[in-house]
């Protein structure tokens, strides 16, 4: 988890104690392989920060990938 802290304070400029605070309020989510982060039509109101694993971007245009 202290990567994610450490992240934080890297990418807000923020001190310790707002870099905790922002910490104390993330919610922690593991998915399985081949699980969805967001489906098509969904619109997306999160901030995801991938710790392990990767993640595949892609769209269906035309019945094609």
């Amino acid at each position: 988890m202290q990567t994610i802290q450490d992240e934080i304070k890297k990418l807000t400029n923020c001190d310790t104690y707002q870099a905790k605070e922002i910490f104390d309020n993330l919610k922690i989510v593991q998915l399985d392989k081949g699980a969805f982060l967001l489906k098509a039509d969904q619109v997306c109101d999160k901030y995801f920060f991938i710790e392990k694993g990767a993640v595949r971007l892609y769209y269906i245009k035309a019945d094609k990938e």
